[in-house]
């Protein structure tokens, strides 16, 4: 997913790399929902929600790079020049927020995850 993303931005093959991204940015996230928590400590519990909503940017992010490279929506789009318009104002170069927004959350989600499970580590070992 990086290499995707780093490749397309610095306009280096940017057919394969917008490709790259999303089946990394698929894969990433699929691995992700594998992962499990089965504790009961609720602000695990809501970290592992945004980290989700994470996964979920990533996934638009590659979307939007793979629409931008090969104008998928637009081709259909170009009979109707005002909705052409509008989806392009809206949608393109947008793949840098999403993925932006999505790396700050996970990388956030990562670190307090770890705190959150070390604490619950310790509170076991001072009740033993």
């Amino acid at each position: 997913m990086v290499a995707g993303a780093g490749c397309y931005a610095l306009l280096f093959q940017q057919d394969m790399a917008s490709i790259t991204c999303l089946v990394g940015a698929i894969g990433f996230s699929s691995m992700q929902l594998r992962q499990t928590y089965t504790g009961t400590n609720i602000t695990t519990r809501r970290l592992r929600n945004i980290m989700h909503i994470a996964e979920l940017l990533f996934v638009v992010s590659g979307l939007l790079m793979v629409e931008e490279r090969y104008s998928i929506i637009t081709g259909f789009l170009k009979e109707h020049p005002s909705a052409y318009i509008t989806f392009v104002n809206v949608t393109y170069g947008k793949w840098v927020v999403m993925l932006l927004v999505g790396a700050i959350l996970e990388t956030y989600t990562i670190h307090r995850i770890s705190n959150e499970l070390e604490k619950d580590n310790n509170e076991k070992r001072l009740k033993e």
